[in-house]
């Protein structure tokens, strides 16, 4: 923490943000020109996860229906609509109790999701011909796989 403290303090005051630190030091073109630097990095970086949240929610939407009439602009709408509620949902720091645990949850559902998918892979793999797709339904009718000898 003093290491924290020692950054932001300049010419004997402590500086909360670094827009402030950069005003103090280098003028107000500094602070102008950081302040909006950073808006454009935080809204970039939103943008990304929410394209991202989209693809991955069209992939699963694949995984389980092959009919492709939900498009990757409506599921990246979605995708928004949902950090837009989780946004209004968390409106200070002190509600965050709440959320952690059902962050928790979410995160433990994604561990046992991805080991499950990890084990059937290599058995997708083996069965995946060039130029063919192996649907779910197909997968189902299979029953089980051998071992390979």
């Amino acid at each position: 923490n003093t290491l924290v403290a020692m950054l932001h303090e300049y010419g004997g005051r402590r500086h909360i943000r670094y827009r402030d630190l950069a005003g103090f030091i280098y003028g107000r073109w500094a602070y102008t020109l950081t302040w909006a630097l950073q808006y454009v990095n935080l809204f970039m970086i939103n943008t990304g996860y929410i394209i991202l949240a989209g693809s991955a929610l069209k992939a699963t939407y694949l995984l389980f229906w092959d009919d492709h009439t939900m498009k990757l602009p409506y599921l990246v709408a979605i995708a928004g609509f949902v950090c837009a509620l989780f946004a209004i949902g968390i409106p200070t720091l002190s509600a965050l109790g709440v959320w952690l645990g059902f962050s928790t949850l979410l995160c433990l559902a994604y561990i046992v999701i991805s080991f499950v998918l990890y084990q059937v892979v290599p058995f997708l793999k083996k069965y995946a011909f060039c130029g063919t797709k192996l649907s779910l339904a197909k997968l189902q009718s299979l029953g089980g796989h051998q071992k390979s000898r």
